[in-house]
């Protein structure tokens, strides 16, 4: 992923990994791996979003990204349009949701001004 992730740099279209949204398409074996994460996988890759979805799925022309044990896995990464939160520095379609907080993601003002996220993996 870190290839995918120069190459976008390299030609302008992001700056930091943080910029980017990574789609993870896998076979069944991985896939079940990549879901029990869920949501927290874009903090494993460090990226403002990841989704993990069914190799079925993948877009045509997809090289395979990796064949790991217990499958194969393509990855599409893009640029995000969406708006970087002052706090966490992700681009995310919620900042600005909490009138309270405009320039922060609706994740980091529920962790500023309620009780917190809950995350599942530290």
């Amino acid at each position: 992923m870190a290839g995918e992730l120069e190459a976008l740099r390299v030609a302008g279209q992001i700056g930091a990994p943080l910029d980017a949204i990574v789609e993870v398409y896998a076979e069944e074996g991985l896939l079940t791996k990549y879901r029990a994460v869920a949501d927290e996988l874009r903090f494993v890759l460090i990226t403002s979003e990841a989704h993990v979805r069914p190799a079925a799925e993948r877009p045509a022309g997809v090289a395979p990204a990796a064949a790991l044990a217990g499958g194969a896995a393509w990855l599409v990464v893009r640029p995000s349009t969406a708006t970087k939160c002052v706090r966490c520095w992700h681009l995310r379609e919620d900042v600005g949701a909490d009138p309270r907080h405009p320039q922060a993601c609706a994740r980091c003002a529920a962790n500023v001004e309620g009780a917190g996220e809950t995350r599942r993996f530290v």
